[in-house]
């Protein structure tokens, strides 16, 4: 079950929405707060952090796969990590065991996040400024992937497709956009040459009325 969860500014204690379940304790809020100033993780990243309610911000230490698939780890809660665009969005779980399905909540907290806010938005973001606007999106969220089974559990295909299925959309209006200035320029350049068809007309006219004044006065 995931109990608690943030997104923060790496290399930074500066949280920008954090939520956790109702009714958990511990120090893990501390902690959280020193791992963030402790991680040092490239885009792409993915790290899981051992934690129990007896962990001090010197214990605080990676695991890795074959210490969960050994059980050496049975009986506590993990950090799950993971960061994009020097933001790191982070978990901390139960379940050392769905680690496939944890990160993709992850994932799917990053994807929600970025959508509601650009990039602009997020660099300019102060500690917590999202937490009243963003907080629900992660109790939503947090409550689909700790009571549905199915949560998180679509491929890669899937997601690269309802990219590519966005994008198509997204250039589709582009597109649209761009012939309706394109039909705005035709008609502009229509009634450019109107105009100067026109103009042509009046010199010629201005001309055979100048000349007829001219036989007149002769």
């Amino acid at each position: 079950m995931i109990i608690y969860a943030l997104i923060a500014r790496a290399s930074t204690d500066v949280i920008f929405v954090e939520h956790s379940l109702p009714g958990v304790s511990g120090n893990f809020t501390t902690v959280t707060s020193t791992l963030l100033k402790k991680l040092t993780l490239q885009d792409g990243a993915r790290r899981t952090f051992i934690y129990d309610q007896n962990t001090t911000d010197e214990e605080l230490q990676r695991i890795s796969n074959n210490d969960i698939e050994n059980n050496d780890v049975s009986g506590s809660n993990f950090y799950f990590v993971s960061q994009e665009k020097g933001i790191l969005y982070i978990c901390l779980s139960d379940d050392a065991g769905k680690q496939r399905k944890t990160f993709s909540f992850l994932e799917d907290m990053r994807a929600k996040f970025t959508q509601k806010y650009s990039e602009r938005q997020i660099k300019n973001a102060i500690a917590y400024g999202m937490d009243r606007a963003f907080s629900s999106n992660i109790s939503k969220t947090m409550h689909e992937y700790n009571t549905d089974p199915n949560a998180g559990a679509r491929t890669g295909a899937s997601m690269v497709n309802d990219l590519v299925e966005n994008t198509k959309d997204i250039m589709s209006k582009n597109i649209d956009k761009v012939l309706s200035r394109g039909d705005q320029i035709d008609l502009v350049v229509e009634k450019a040459d109107a105009m100067e068809i026109d103009s042509k007309q009046f010199v010629k006219k201005s001309r055979e009325i100048k000349r007829s004044a001219e036989y007149r006065d002769w």
